[in-house]
């Protein structure tokens, strides 16, 4: 009896000492669990979902998260990539009642942007007169747009996805598309293709009444300047039964290089031009887009003319209209092709047909003073770097007045300078009234400082070749002064060599042209650097003084 009690005594002890054990965290029997999480390899950029695989010993669920949700997110088992960088993933199996929390595991990736690939189908070789196809070109999923360009705009130009031919030759097409946070650019794509000549027709046998200048003609001539390489006359290159003018550029030569027509070549006449009612010409053309220029000259008292036709076809015949803007009889004609370009290229010119003019030249227009307030304002022609370029502004001191504003800066060349234009046909002001004692004109002028040497010039606006040039020095600075410039004194060549005056003036010729430099001698070429970028004003052209 009393060992039975002891043993029941024994057991409750130990039932006790187990139960304080256990709220003690002591004799714990939970069983160890660990994860197994395989390394992830880097990964491109996809918008697409991948799955996250992990295992734990035990084989409960592991959950997943994201440590570095800019670069990646996390639902469930799915990974999706948000941008470049270093994705961070945690694998975690929180335990139950039989098994221990695992310790976590982390995988670190890098994700790179996305690559992408341009599809560029060749549109083939084309046929200048023949519509291209559109251009069709597909990049990655950026979502950025593919550019199509061209390497070669003297062949062929490109705007948007149509495709544009200028002239035979050899056509390159480069397709690119630009990367984004997610996708990188792609590689450039080319394509090359040939853009061959249109099969032109020949001869069109319109000049059938006369005058019409068909260089078929024995006594015909034509004489090259200003650095034309050749002209002369040749097979048609398309038919060659027909005679026609070829007319050679040099890249050596001048860009207004051309050619005068004769009908006469030995006599260099040409039967007289009516102006009014323009002049015709057959073309042929190395590419579209060529500027044309033909010019009327030889009309007793009026300036000469000019006028431009763009060519709108290549490798092929083309008639181009040339309209003047005053009426008169001219007695010479001359062609520049390819106007104001240096390039060595071939043009071919055929049938220049005109009417026959009455004999009477135009009046000529006198010069009058300009103001810059006349309701037609006149015109400012730039030369040379002026940086922004000439306007016509309110005066700087106040008021409704307008005047000229010029801008020269410490990059302009010392030469730079405005031509004043109230005739715009001819660039001219007009023709100015000199005489053997009246030799003079005036200026206002309002400079930024004194000392500062202004030139103004006289031309005859059909030939550079006549001119004259005077100087004058400021005497005020930020206010109006009338400055006189005496034209029985020439200026000296830039840069203002002593030895070197300028042309005197000639009153057996015609001067109707007008420009006017600042700073001149201070520029590029000068004395020295100009000082500073500086802003003039002028006002007031006059023959004479007030």
């Amino acid at each position: 009896m009393r060992q039975l009690h002891r043993s029941k005594i024994l057991a409750a002890c130990s039932l006790a000492a187990t139960l304080v054990l256990s709220a003690c965290g002591g004799g714990s029997s939970l069983t160890e669990q660990t994860l197994t999480f395989a390394t992830i390899a880097d990964k491109a950029y996809s918008a697409t979902a991948s799955t996250l695989t992990a295992t734990a010993s035990s084989s409960l669920a592991v959950t997943f998260s994201s440590l570095t949700t800019s670069v990646c997110t996390v639902s469930g088992t799915s990974l999706t990539l948000v941008a470049p960088g270093s994705c961070q993933i945690k694998a975690s199996q929180a335990g139950n009642s039989t098994y221990a929390a695992a310790a976590d595991k982390t995988n670190t990736f890098t994700v790179t942007q996305a690559p992408q690939t341009i599809t560029f189908a060749s549109p083939g070789n084309q046929t200048i007169g023949t519509a291209p196809p559109a251009l069709s070109a597909t990049g990655g999923d950026s979502g950025v747009a593919v550019s199509i360009a061209s390497s070669t705009p003297s062949v062929c130009t490109v705007a948007g996805t149509a495709l544009t031919l200028v002239s035979a030759g050899t056509c390159t097409l480069t397709a690119s598309q630009a990367g984004n946070t997610n996708y990188s650019a792609a590689a450039n794509v080319s394509n090359t293709i040939t853009v061959a000549t249109a099969v032109a027709s020949g001869k069109t046998g319109t000049c059938t009444a006369s005058p019409c200048l068909d260089f078929a003609s024995a006594s015909l001539a034509l004489e090259g300047f200003e650095g034309l390489a050749s002209a002369t006359v040749v097979n048609d290159p398309v038919d060659a039964s027909n005679k026609v003018a070829k007319l050679v550029k040099a890249a050596s030569g001048q860009p207004w290089a051309g050619a005068t027509v004769y009908a006469d070549g030995t006599a260099k006449t040409i039967t007289s031009i009516d102006a009014s009612k323009g002049v015709t010409l057959r073309v042929y053309s190395p590419a579209i887009g060529e500027k044309i220029m033909v010019k009327l000259e030889g009309a007793t008292g009026a300036a000469d003319q000019e006028a431009q036709a763009t060519t709108t076809k290549a490798g092929e015949w083309e008639t181009l209209s040339f309209t003047y803007a005053i009426a008169g009889s001219y007695t010479k004609v001359s062609i520049f092709p390819g106007f104001m370009t240096q390039v060595d290229k071939t043009y071919y010119v055929d049938e220049l047909k005109y009417t026959a003019g009455s004999g009477t030249t135009p009046t000529p227009v006198a010069f009058s003073t300009v103001t810059f307030d006349e309701t037609t304002a006149p015109g400012l022609t730039e030369f040379g770097t002026n940086g922004s370029g000439p306007l016509i502004a309110n005066d700087p001191a106040g008021g409704t007045n307008k005047v000229a504003k010029i801008f020269k800066y410490t990059a302009s060349e010392q030469w730079a300078g405005t031509t004043v234009v109230t005739i715009s046909a001819t660039s001219a002001v007009g023709v100015i009234p000199f005489t053997s004692t009246a030799k003079t004109m005036s200026v206002r002028v309002w400079s930024p400082a004194v000392g500062v040497r202004v030139r103004l010039k006289v031309e005859n606006s059909s030939s550079t070749s006549i001119s004259c040039e005077t100087d004058a020095l400021t005497t005020k600075a930020d206010a109006w002064e009338t400055l006189t410039f005496n034209f029985a004194n020439p200026g000296y060549s830039p840069p203002l060599d002593t030895t070197k005056p300028t042309s005197s003036l000639d009153l057996t010729k015609t001067y109707d042209k007008a420009s006017i430099f600042f700073d001149f001698g201070l520029g590029n070429g000068g004395y020295g650097s100009m000082p500073a970028a500086r802003t003039y004003y002028f006002d007031d052209l006059r023959f004479g003084t007030p």
